[in-house]
């Protein structure tokens, strides 16, 4: 199987010591919490990103790219923390919660403490912009939360509103690093604009792909339950196209969230499969795949070829790689 390039294996080796410099050297009450955060980790996409695109614009310092790569994973995190107690979720990634192992008040303060970690980050590299940038995308996540709040259990929801979801709840804070990367290694502005523009096509075929995941893909490899998703009232794309093809199965959804016994879980996923909603959903996440390709293809010749370039389209192909395992 293909790797990555040197460059980014000997970053993506440097990202996990200085995460973990970053949370172990946390104040002595919070360690045991930053402890278990640093246990557990998913595959670093967005630190990768920052990396890669500062790497292709060339005039980067290594150093604060490095740091604010870190910064990206630790925001992620701390919203990851949050979400759970929203979500009242028991595992993530295969792990018990935060939330779920030393309860909600803990969660909630390990989480704003993973925040202040980055803004002191931020805060040390002295760069405004760098700080503007976490700021609206800290806003838009917010908002993409309530908003997604709002629309739990909504079997109304349609699928531009689902993608309005995706888009302020996971695809800025892929904008913010791809444009962040670009902005560490001497972009323009355009520049800048047109990675963030890569980045945030690429958070939506993500998002897209995980909640697909969550219906097609193995429990063992994923980390969550089969229908997590709609375990927690998240009405995701799949279950949209089904409810546009057969509206009746909206009954058996319900059935599903009040009784999720393995009959009604079979039943269930046939019933998608059946309809076309992972085709569908598969398909419109290659879409998205496609439209950060074409963003990507904006950027000058010197840029777009190479193993960095190489190293996206591995990330961009893997995604899809549980996925192919089951469909």
């Amino acid at each position: 199987m293909q790797d990555f390039s040197t460059h980014t294996l000997s970053d993506a080796v440097e990202i996990e010591k200085k995460l973990r410099e970053f949370l172990i050297g946390s104040d002595k009450i919070v360690l045991q919490y930053m402890e278990s955060i640093a246990s557990q980790h998913g595959k670093r996409l967005r630190p990768k990103l920052v990396m890669i695109f500062a790497r292709l614009f060339g005039d980067y310092h290594y150093k604060n790219s490095l740091s604010a790569a870190c910064m990206s994973e630790l925001f992620h995190t701390a919203t990851l923390v949050h979400d759970d107690v929203i979500d009242t979720a028991d595992f993530r990634r295969g792990h018990e919660t935060i939330s779920n192992k030393y309860g909600n008040e803990i969660a909630v303060i390990v989480g704003d403490y993973l925040l202040a970690i980055v803004l002191d980050r931020i805060a040390r590299m002295r760069d405004f912009t760098l700080f503007d940038m976490f700021v609206r995308t800290s806003k838009k996540l917010s908002i993409g939360v309530l908003v997604e709040i709002g629309n739990r259990n909504n079997f109304s929801l349609d699928v531009d509103r689902y993608l309005n979801v995706i888009k302020l709840k996971t695809a800025v804070l892929f904008e913010l690093c791809s444009s962040m990367g670009a902005y560490l290694g001497g972009a323009d502005t355009d520049e800048q604009i047109i990675a963030g523009n890569y980045g945030r096509e690429f958070g939506m075929a993500f998002q897209i792909t995980d909640d697909l995941l969550d219906i097609a893909a193995d429990p063992a490899k994923t980390g969550k339950p089969v229908f997590n998703d709609l375990k927690e009232g998240r009405i995701t794309l799949p279950l949209i196209y089904a409810m546009s093809r057969d509206p009746s199965i909206e009954e058996l959804m319900t059935r599903w969230q009040s009784s999720p016994d393995d009959e009604t879980t079979t039943a269930l996923r046939r019933r998608l499969f059946e309809l076309g909603s992972v085709d569908y959903s598969k398909g419109k996440a290659e879409e998205y795949i496609k439209r950060a390709r074409d963003e990507f293809g904006k950027l000058g010749e010197g840029i777009k070829a190479g193993p960095l370039r190489d190293d996206l389209g591995l990330i961009e192909s893997r995604m899809f790689e549980l996925l192919d395992e089951r469909t």
